[in-house]
């Protein structure tokens, strides 16, 4: 089953990481699926619940993605193909007949599109990236003068330690800085697993493919403010 990460819009931490079928919000986020796009099938409604599913036959069950404002979730897709957000309804909440794929760098513009913040998420989709960044910039501002005492976090986290491949290589173990995101690839570069260290410095993280036949993999931590660590 497919890897999904949860991400708050609100706080910007990672709420889940499942490779479950169901995957229940609580609040705004970002749903991050690690497939390419090239393996979306459809994505439909049932209730309040986005259905998402596969070519290769897996569905993945997005529970009360419809019960808040629309925009208050988004939806991507990170594969060898890169990073997209997946535009499937239109403003006022309807399916569209056709996908539009959004590429982006990274989600930072997606954690700040929420509607309730005025800020609209569709605005990615017709080329105002520029306005959202001035908006991610000038919400910035506004933080670093209300705490001027506050320095920007460039440190990288501490690099994992003591890391193991389980018995039939499908779970990652080692440990790392509480709180950090670990990020396992494998040897071409593509993202296989992804996990966050607990407040005790562990950490298990399930990988897919499994690491078998002598196949490596690299291992990563990286704080919230996107510092990488070392690999090991």
């Amino acid at each position: 089953m497919a890897n999904v990460q949860v991400v708050s819009k609100e706080t910007h931490v990672i709420l889940q990481q499942s490779s479950e079928s169901r995957i229940l919000l609580t609040e705004n986020s970002v749903v991050k699926i690690e497939v390419s796009k090239n393996m979306l099938e459809s994505i439909t409604r049932d209730g309040n619940s986005a259905v998402v599913k596969l070519k290769n036959g897996e569905i993945i069950i997005i529970e009360s993605y419809f019960d808040d404002s629309v925009g208050a979730h988004s939806l991507v897709f990170e594969g060898d193909d890169g990073l997209y957000w997946v535009q499937f309804t239109d403003e006022s909440g309807n399916i569209l007949s056709n996908i539009i794929y959004n590429p982006l760098e990274d989600i930072t513009p997606l954690l700040y599109s929420n509607t309730i913040d005025g800020i609209s998420p569709w605005a990615i989709g017709a080329g105002l990236l520029g306005g959202i960044a001035a908006g991610i910039e000038s919400l910035s501002e506004d933080k670093s003068n209300s705490d001027s005492d506050s320095d920007v976090d460039t440190e990288a986290p501490e690099a994992p330690t003591n890391v193991v491949l389980n018995e039939d290589g499908t779970e990652v173990i080692g440990k790392g800085e509480p709180g950090s995101e670990i990020v396992v690839t494998d040897k071409d570069g593509n993202i296989i697993g992804t996990g966050t260290v607990d407040e005790n410095g562990d950490f298990v993280v399930p990988v897919n493919p499994a690491l078998t036949d002598g196949n490596t993999a690299d291992v990563i931590a990286k704080d919230e403010a996107g510092n990488k660590s070392d690999p090991v």
